[in-house]
């Protein structure tokens, strides 16, 4: 059996559908904490202090450095121009 049929016949196999899971429920959770980031950002200012706790919390449980740094720069005001200023107790 040559190198490429030993490879198609892998890809065909059960197994590897359930190897390649991991990684798109990863991507998947990615993708919709970024989407939940970006809402949250958009809510109206009267609500920001609660929608700031819970993109703190979307941006911690997603573990993803630019998600976080574009968290960092929206609250320092490099994104729209305002600085936040809130309290967290």
């Amino acid at each position: 059996m040559g190198r490429e049929e030993e490879g198609v016949e892998r890809l065909k196999s059960p197994n590897s559908h359930f190897l390649a899971l991991p990684l798109l429920l990863s991507s998947l959770r990615l993708y919709f904490c970024v989407q939940a980031l970006k809402h949250l950002l958009q809510c109206p200012s009267q609500d920001s202090t609660d929608s700031i706790e819970l993109a703190i919390e979307t941006v911690a449980q997603a573990r993803d450095s630019e998600l976080t740094n574009h968290l960092i720069k929206y609250l320092l005001g490099d994104i729209d121009g305002i600085v936040k200023v809130f309290t967290l107790i």
